[in-house]
């Protein structure tokens, strides 16, 4: 149990945690009430159990710390000696239930919790190594107060405490970091309260100490930064904010490394959200380029996927050709992502002792293994056909990028809001001073509902009871329309595309990559859809999206071959009844995709199949098309899923397709409910979701949904968009085009049935969506 404990705090890999409090409570099992060992392991556990709560968040675990450890305070009696940790611990998870409570939070948890760390440093024998650890938990505590009491010197008292922790603590352990982050908070603090600029000055001092203190955790390092860049930002010393922001993403790759879970990754990419949009809106502010700026937004996209890239492409081809390479480049990345991941709770020190911690990470070792990475990695990008090895695009690759249609990413924050354009010849940025971020978010909140269709397992019944489209107070129609006005339109101006007279003309390519609240919005759709109206994208551009740059380089390096190649197999996943959901109707659907077997291709139908048969079957075929049921889940973006089987529901998630490396395929055609959606907001930036996960796989080009696509609608363009693709007409944009043509043929037909709104009509055609080159 300690053991796994120490290893959690190092790596932070959740299931390290799970089995640790199965050890401790086994271990407990076999202790009997009278041995003087008891206090100890039932502290330990209920520890375990406060750690798992600041995890997970389930309340039942902080009332089960919180039992565990009134139960070893009782037992001490036995063994004085482990008395002042034992209070320390319970005196951290009283405070965490007070703050968890919030405006109903319980201010004697909190008083308690200051009598037992008070009490604990009394007990504590002088020259402790646990006295810095106590202190600085007084101080997260005394700090909590202050936020309940408003009493300047409750802040004081905490400062004070922080400091003789600070103080205590040697300046090569790695808890100094983190101790000293916590007392130039209390100083920003104290700034707000008084104003006084030496707080402010004493903070700053400290932040950036932490920053380049290498003996902390690079996580810790991190936010350490961040915090010095919130206060340069604050004085508009633009320059320095630019600074720190850049050394933030300098250690990203660090923090966020191949060898920790899903789980982990989205634990502590959720802590970075915003850092890379922030980076895009300071660096013009401090006179670095758009190039310099759009690279900087590009590194804190899509990290998961970047990572997934890197070891399916990159580091597997090194391993190839440079084994020995290969080989030590993976041995130092994984020793100095050891502790990259913070498990403490927010302010709180982790009840470990100094000498146990020692053996899980070392600050000598991280200052010789991040030393020797760079050489390896020098001697790596030395190799031929490796000079670009892990790097992100250069200002080359992101020109050649734009060759078959111009780039537009869009970056919206407090500061100010931009789009980011790339053609064939430069990198460029114009303001939107009309995209302002609370009108983003306010759209983004009203989000429109999408069609009420069998395919979407969120309806609560058959037949939802309609809204009519004047009671809603932002319908999808003005959403669209706002959303051409502040930013598509002058983005297509800007690029010379909105022209009236196009002549024969083909319509040009763009590729949208959204980006924080941008990538919930329809971009592709935006503009006036009534009836002659040619305000609007699809009349000036064929739309295809990328959730990152990095992504759309990836996607391009695969050449394209034709479904009607020689030897092509499409591979089609039909639900027609899923237990528990409505039934649907697939018989046109799969006709349309039959239609396209010859002697050169073999299309395979798997009815009701399990997973193990379609993840099998996945890696054998050139197309995949899934015609059935799917959810996306906001908490956890990976546990987005396919629901298949026959007799009981046998959901095909994210993470489940993640470790496929497909390179021979080329389209997924995902005919299923929001396969395209961003639920978890914290994650944003991450793009999590069936759609992209295709496309990190191997797949080159693949269509989703942004939300509940109509039955009809998903029968209808699936036709189409087969059709057209077997025509072979468009070469490598056949894809794209193909999807194009067939959501404007289907708008068309919309167009003539009169008993439809215009709000309606728009939810039948819009969700349908291209990601890929």
């Amino acid at each position: 149990g300690a053991a796994l404990f120490v290893l959690y705090q190092a790596q932070g890999h959740i299931q390290d945690l799970e089995r640790g409090i199965q050890y401790w409570e086994s271990a407990i099992s076999i202790t009997r009430e009278d041995e003087v060992e008891r206090a100890e392991r039932v502290g330990n556990l209920g520890g375990t159990y406060l750690k798992r709560w600041a995890r997970l968040k389930v309340p039942k675990d902080l009332e089960k710390a919180i039992e565990l450890g009134r139960s070893a305070v009782d037992n001490t009696h036995k063994d004085p000696s482990h008395e002042p940790k034992i209070l320390d611990s319970l005196a951290c998870m009283l405070r965490a239930r007070c703050v968890d409570a919030r405006e109903h939070s319980n201010k004697a948890d909190l008083e308690e919790a200051i009598r037992f760390w008070k009490l604990a440093m009394r007990l504590a024998p002088p020259g402790r190594p646990e006295m810095g650890q106590f202190y600085s938990n007084l101080g997260t505590g005394l700090e909590t107060l202050y936020e309940h009491t408003k009493d300047v010197e409750d802040l004081r008292e905490a400062i004070l405490y922080w400091n003789q922790s600070v103080g205590l603590t040697d300046g090569k352990s790695p808890p100094k970091v983190d101790r000293a982050t916590n007392l130039g908070h209390g100083y920003i603090k104290l700034f707000r309260r008084t104003m006084d600029r030496f707080y402010q000055e004493r903070a700053l001092d400290l932040f950036i100490q932490c920053l380049h203190n290498f003996n902390g955790t690079p996580l810790e390092r991190l936010l350490a930064g961040l915090k010095a860049a919130d206060v340069a930002q604050e004085n508009k010393e633009w320059n320095d904010c630019a600074k720190y922001l850049a050394e933030c993403i300098d250690l990203l790759p660090e923090v966020a490394t191949p060898s920790n879970s899903q789980n982990d990754l989205e634990h502590v990419l959720s802590q970075l959200a915003g850092l890379g949009p922030r980076a895009a809106t300071v660096y013009p502010r401090a006179n670095r380029s758009a190039t310099e700026s759009l690279q900087a937004l590009d590194k804190c996209r899509a990290v998961i996927g970047s990572l997934m890239i890197d070891s399916k492409s990159d580091y597997s081809l090194l391993k190839e050709h440079h084994p020995g390479l290969a080989a030590e480049y993976k041995s130092l990345r994984e020793s100095i992502s050891k502790g990259t991941l913070s498990s403490t709770l927010p302010g709180v020190d982790a009840d470990v002792d100094s000498s146990i911690t020692n053996l899980a990470v070392t600050s000598e070792k991280r200052l010789r293994d991040m030393h020797r990475i760079s050489q390896v990695l020098s001697e790596i990008r030395e190799k031929p056909e490796f000079e670009r090895f892990q790097l992100a695009p250069s200002e080359a690759d992101l020109l050649a990028l734009a060759q078959d249609g111009p780039i537009v990413c869009f970056n919206v924050t407090d500061l100010a809001s931009h789009a980011f354009l790339v053609n064939c010849e430069r990198i460029w940025a114009i303001e939107l001073p009309r995209l302002v971020e609370k009108e983003v978010e306010k759209h983004v909140a009203t989000k429109v509902p999408g069609n009420e269709t069998r395919r979407d397992i969120k309806l609560a019944s058959k037949l939802k009871s309609k809204t009519s489209d004047d009671t809603r107070t932002t319908t999808l129609e003005t959403q669209l329309a706002w959303l051409w006005d502040v930013a598509v339109c002058p983005v297509l101006r800007e690029l010379g595309l909105c022209k009236q007279d196009k002549g024969h003309a083909a319509v040009p390519h763009v590729w949208w990559v959204g980006g924080g609240p941008m990538a919930l919005l329809p971009l592709h759709a935006a503009g006036n859809h009534s009836s002659g109206s040619t305000d609007n994208t699809m009349s000036y551009a064929v739309s295809s999206y990328a959730t990152s740059l990095k992504m759309l380089q990836h996607s391009r390096m695969k050449s394209w071959r034709p479904l009607t190649a020689d030897k092509s197999k499409i591979l089609v996943v039909a639900m027609h009844k899923t237990p528990g959901m409505d039934h649907l109707e697939l018989k046109d659907e799969i006709s349309a995709i039959r239609a396209l077997e010859s002697p050169s291709v073999a299309v395979q139908i798997l009815e009701h199949p399990r997973v193990a048969t379609v993840l099998k079957s996945i890696t054998e075929c050139s197309a995949v098309h899934f015609a059935c049921h799917a959810s996306s889940n906001n908490q956890e973006p990976s546990m987005s899923a396919f629901h298949l089987g026959k007799a009981t529901i046998d959901t095909l998630s994210v993470k489940d397709l993640q470790p496929l490396n497909h390179q021979l395929s080329q389209v997924a055609y995902l005919s299923a409910c929001s396969t395209a959606e961003i639920g978890a907001r914290s994650l944003i930036d991450e793009s999590i979701h069936l759609a992209s996960t295709f496309q990190m796989v191997g797949f080159r080009h693949v269509i989703g949904t942004l939300w509940p696509a109509d039955d009809e609608a998903a029968v209808k363009i699936a036709a189409a968009f087969y059709k057209r693709l077997t025509d072979g007409k468009d070469g490598d944009h056949s894809v794209l085009n193909a999807l194009h043509y067939a959501v404007l043929g289907w708008k068309g037909q919309l167009d003539c049935r009169p008993g439809l709104s215009l709000e309606r009509k728009i939810r039948f055609w819009a969700p349908f969506i291209h990601l890929g080159p």
